[in-house]
Order: C-alpha cells, then structure tokens, then sequence
C-alpha cells in the first residue's frame, strides 16, 4: 500500500513539475534567464537588406517563443569600432502587426542604438519592444521594415547589411 502511494506522489509531482516549467517558461523572464533553453536568443527572422535602397521594403513573419525584450536590428559587413556611432543618413519605419493590428512601431532617422558582437554581429538597433503579454507567444506576427529614405554613404561605409529580430537581454 504504501508503494502505491508512494508511486502516485512520486506521478504527481512529476505532473506539477511539468506544467510548472511550461507555465513559467511562457510567463517569466527570470526563470527564462536561470534556466536558459538553448535558443533564447536565436534570431527569429532575418533577411539580407540594403539601406541605400529608398523604398526598400521587407516583411519578416515572426513567432516569438519567450516574453521580455526583443529587437529589430541592422548587422553590418564593416562594423564601426566599440563605441563609436555610425553615421546615419538614412530614414527607416519599422512595424509589427499581426492581422488586424499595429502592435509596435518606429520611424527611425540615427543609428545611436549601436552594439558590438565581433564581426558578425555588430551592428544597431531600429527598434526594441517587449512581448509581454502570454497571447502573444507562438502567434504569427508580420515585421515589416521600410526605407524612407536611403543612404548610400552608409553602405559604402560599413557594407552589405542584414535585418534581424531577435530576443535580448531582459536585465
């Protein structure tokens, strides 16, 4: 008798334990952070872009699986050294909607929200936004990114570029 309870107890607790990480996972940043999964912060969409492009227009489907701190951001081929701004002549609108709704938009016109990750990621941010809300985890959104106006200066400064949206830092 007291093997079969034991093994109930033991079912139990398993149960909870599962439904626990699942709630969590989808509802706290601080437990995201403690027990990071592996994709945290993958890119959710990327594609390559030009902002010497004036009308240049992407639109990146995007599933977001964790709440916190998210960014729309430009990697660049020749990144500016730690610290230093890039300079910008550029006018890029930048929004997310899904089917009905504008949920975060931006019209950007500098690019001061600069970060250094190597070669390879370095670049600045358009736009940062939080997904805060449990509703939308795991629906399709639409990011649609838009050259208002373009700078060739810029690209022949820093090269090729690439859009990305990604999940960050909630610290």
């Amino acid at each position: 008798m007291s093997q079969i309870r034991n093994g109930i107890l033991v079912i139990i607790i398993i149960v909870f334990v599962i439904v626990a990480h699942s709630h969590f996972r989808k509802t706290s940043t601080t437990y995201n952070y403690i027990f990071s999964p592996s994709d945290l912060y993958h890119h959710l969409s990327e594609a390559n872009f030009d902002l010497s492009e004036t009308g240049l227009s992407k639109s990146l489907e995007i599933i977001h699986k964790y709440p916190g701190n998210h960014r729309i951001a430009i990697l660049v081929e020749k990144p500016a050294d730690p610290g230093v701004l890039y300079n910008s002549d550029f006018i890029v609108k930048v929004s997310i909607s899904n089917d009905n709704d504008i949920l975060f938009e931006r019209t950007v016109s500098d690019s001061s929200a600069w970060f250094h990750g190597g070669s390879e990621n370095s670049g600045f941010t358009l736009m940062d936004y939080i997904i805060s809300n449990e509703q939308l985890l795991g629906v399709p959104l639409s990011a649609k990114i838009k050259v208002i106006e373009g700078s060739t200066e810029f690209t022949k400064q820093y090269g090729n570029q690439r859009v990305i949206i990604n999940k960050t830092s909630d610290e």
